[in-house]
């Protein structure tokens, strides 16, 4: 389990690093968060899959088919999730949009580690 998670945190570290450079990026140009977000999340998706599939979870016997289906479906939740947190903290003006994109991340990373190791990635 430990290996997993460092496993894990490695693969989503540069998936989120590139979810958050691609988003911040967005924004600073001109982008409606919410929008810059989905671009940002559309990128890291296949980064994520592709490190999860073969290096996080490699040890897992779901085929690459049903683990696929799973992990879309495991990251568009996040990826609600992820929107609706952006939303309601900038319509409550908490945050600045940078900080909103950072924060709401992080949270939806905790979950998708969650998911993946008990139902995307695991054993059909």
């Amino acid at each position: 389990m430990i290996g997993q998670l460092v496993r894990f945190s490695f693969v989503g570290a540069a998936a989120t690093l590139m979810h958050l450079l691609v988003g911040v990026t967005l924004i600073h140009a001109g982008w409606v968060p919410t929008i810059a977000n989905a671009a940002a999340f559309s990128i890291a998706f296949f980064i994520s899959f592709a490190g999860h599939f073969g290096y996080t979870f490699a040890a897992g016997s779901a085929s690459i088919q049903a683990s696929l289906v799973r992990f879309i479906a495991v990251a568009l939740g996040g990826f609600a999730a992820n929107e609706a947190i952006i939303a309601g903290l900038l319509i409550r003006h908490v945050l600045s949009p940078t900080s909103t994109l950072i924060v709401s991340t992080g949270l939806v990373a905790v979950a998708t580690f969650a998911l993946c190791r008990k139902w995307a990635f695991a054993a059909s």
